[in-house]
């Protein structure tokens, strides 16, 4: 919950030295008070902050790219993408591959499975707003093949698609030579992007992640839109007879555009399940008003499928 707390010990992508989160790496961040040692909650409003500000200008559509290195929160902005990729990439390389006997213990790998093994389920589609690769990680350990739309395409019934970014996205042909810059994170297109689930590392500066509290409906570049179009299309293709399975959403004000427009895409008479044993009150009432066939778990354990 704290993205600073392991500031010292996330190495940079340009010269694998820890202690990214500090002066000489992330001036910006650091003159707008960000440090490893600080509590949750300033942690989460210095990163607001600069988020806010990063959304407002993205709105502008005058705004001259060079002018952007006269402004400290878009600095600021571009530091904090950036490390954040490398602190998720720090915490996958702290993730030791646990036994199958244990992955099969987490009831969501576990529901993944018995559904890719059911042959009265064509296809599975996750769309995950997280960063981090752990489930692709298991599900490769366990042998269950999947695919990435848009970038990867096959026969495989599960696919998995991250509309904000994944620490798997990398720039081809992308190395850290370059600075940290505004380039780094806008208007690639889909094209210019690959996914590698096998050589995760602080080797690439370009960012293709939107940071926490960040709007991707303003963000400008292709590959967000592109990826937004992805999910919206397999919404639309379900059906009365299919199963819309909701985990541990936070549906934060800044998520919630997002959100809404994939739900309002799906039938209104499809089945859907949520998960969640702290459900945000808001979300509940929207799929509530949205789906008469909807039922609330508080565990996977519990989900009925």
């Amino acid at each position: 919950m704290n993205m600073f707390r392991l500031g010292a010990e996330v190495t940079t992508p340009t010269t694998n030295e820890k202690g990214f989160l500090s002066n000489k790496h992330c001036k910006h961040l650091w003159a707008l008070g960000a440090r490893p040692g600080l509590a949750e909650n300033e942690a989460m409003q210095i990163i607001e902050n600069i988020i806010t500000c990063g959304n407002v200008v993205s709105l502008d559509p005058s705004s001259d790219p060079a002018s952007m290195n006269d402004n400290i929160y878009m600095q600021a902005y571009y530091e904090l993408t950036s490390y954040l990729r490398s602190l998720f990439v720090e915490y996958n390389r702290r993730f030791d591959m646990p036994s199958h006997d244990l992955i099969n213990k987490w009831g969501w790998v576990r529901k993944i499975s018995e559904l890719a093994d059911n042959p009265g389920v064509e296809e599975i589609t996750i769309i995950s707003f997280n960063y981090d690769i752990f489930i692709e990680r298991l599900l490769i350990n366990l042998g269950i093949k999947f695919n990435c739309p848009p970038f990867t395409s096959s026969e495989n019934k599960i696919s998995i698609i991250k509309p904000h970014g994944s620490i798997a996205f990398k720039r081809k042909n992308g190395t850290a030579t370059k600075p940290i810059v505004k380039e780094s994170f806008e208007n690639l297109d889909i094209n210019e992007i690959e996914v590698d689930f096998n050589s995760v590392a602080h080797d690439d500066a370009y960012v293709p992640l939107i940071p926490p509290a960040g709007d991707s409906n303003r963000g400008q570049a292709k590959w967000i839109q592109q990826l937004q179009k992805c999910c919206l299309e397999r919404a639309k293709g379900l059906s009365e007879s299919d199963l819309l399975i909701i985990g541990g959403l936070s549906y934060w004000s800044v998520d919630r555009l997002e959100i809404d427009k994939i739900l309002v895409a799906l039938p209104r008479s499809v089945s859907c399940k949520m998960v969640n044993p702290n459900s945000p009150p808001s979300l509940d009432m929207v799929v509530s008003a949205l789906f008469k066939n909807y039922t609330l778990y508080t565990t996977i354990d519990s989900l009925d499928i």
